[in-house]
């Protein structure tokens, strides 16, 4: 049997670019199929959203709104019809459902007072950790019927998984994501650094780690969305980079799209901000989402989120930075 450019003979011919051209202009339409992220102006700056069989990083420092934006993601993603599957390392399927069952009240609570939806944030926990009745809960506000009704309309296109670092490893990943996900659903990890690695290999865990998500998303035809650490060294940094993230080489290599958050009042150039007390109390409010990896499209596009964190989500109304970014180091240009 006769061997060509490591094709044997009985390998279909590779179609040459005028026969696929004519394919294209035969074949029938189908709209692409991008999962909206639920952010404005983020969607416009992925050409709407994320795509399926691509492996989307979440990074920045701890307490930045990794967590806060994933919530937001999954719920997003399921109100549209898809299925989410969320893995967990962090909090439990209770503290999770906390979290939606806060962010679900406070999107109908608009005109409620501050102290009204402190005090039903307060009731929302108590439920949720075993403390008061359904019957209790219900009776306490009526929106807390809405939210509750809202968020149990999900059904099961929403899963939530509490992993763990002993049990939960990358072959457990793929088997609840082949029960739970398929064509152009949602898979969320939070985070990758907690994740067991299939093997130690010269090239590191996290490198490990991050081609076996980008492969389940392949296979499956998933988005895969993963919150990634910063590494010591990022920590101490006025503005994180995909650099500065553990593993970061690796990540850069594998990840499809990189999303990475910083606080607006460390990210900023001094410039903006010194001498006016106003605008540094408006910058810490606010954090700078920046797409530093983008197969698809542009990077280098920096938009800014005004925090809701008592009520675990960002306003996802944002808006492009005037502002100057600084930059620590030179940043490495990634593929």
């Amino acid at each position: 049997m006769t061997k060509h450019m490591g094709f044997d003979a009985e390998t279909p011919q590779m179609p040459h670019v005028g026969a696929l051209l004519e394919a294209l202009a035969t074949s029938s339409t189908q709209p692409l199929d991008l999962q909206p992220t639920g952010f404005d102006p983020l969607d416009l700056a992925l050409d709407g959203g994320f795509n399926a069989e691509e492996l989307v990083l979440i990074g920045g420092r701890p307490g930045v709104g990794k967590t806060v934006m994933m919530v937001q993601l999954a719920r997003t993603a399921a109100l549209s019809g898809r299925r989410v599957l969320y893995i967990s390392y962090e909090h439990s399927e209770r503290a999770m459902l906390s979290r939606l069952l806060t962010l679900e009240l406070a999107s109908t609570a608009d005109d409620l007072d501050a102290t009204t939806l402190l005090t039903l944030r307060r009731v929302v926990r108590a439920y949720c950790f075993g403390s008061i009745s359904n019957e209790d809960f219900r009776d306490d506000h009526p929106r807390l019927s809405v939210a509750a009704d809202r968020l149990a309309s999900l059904g099961e296109r929403m899963q939530i998984v509490a992993g763990s670092h002993r049990t939960t490893d990358l072959s457990v990943i793929t088997r609840l994501a082949s029960d739970a996900v398929a064509d152009g659903d949602l898979v969320l990890v939070d985070y990758l650094q907690k994740i067991p690695a299939p093997e130690v290999t010269d090239r590191g865990p996290t490198f490990e780690v991050a081609e076996v998500l980008k492969d389940m998303a392949n296979e499956l035809g998933v988005t895969v969305v993963v919150a990634a650490a910063a590494s010591d060294a990022g920590i101490g940094r006025g503005r994180l980079r995909l650099d500065h993230l553990e593993g970061g080489a690796g990540l850069a290599h594998e990840c499809d799209v990189a999303l990475l958050l910083n606080e607006k009042v460390g990210a900023t150039s001094p410039v903006h901000l010194a001498y006016d007390t106003t605008r540094i109390e408006e910058a810490r409010n606010q954090v700078v989402i920046s797409v530093e990896k983008n197969r698809r499209g542009p990077t280098d596009i920096n938009m800014e989120f005004t925090k809701d964190f008592a009520n675990f989500r960002f306003d996802p109304k944002g808006r492009f930075v005037s502002d100057t970014l600084i930059d620590d180091i030179p940043r490495e240009d990634h593929p």
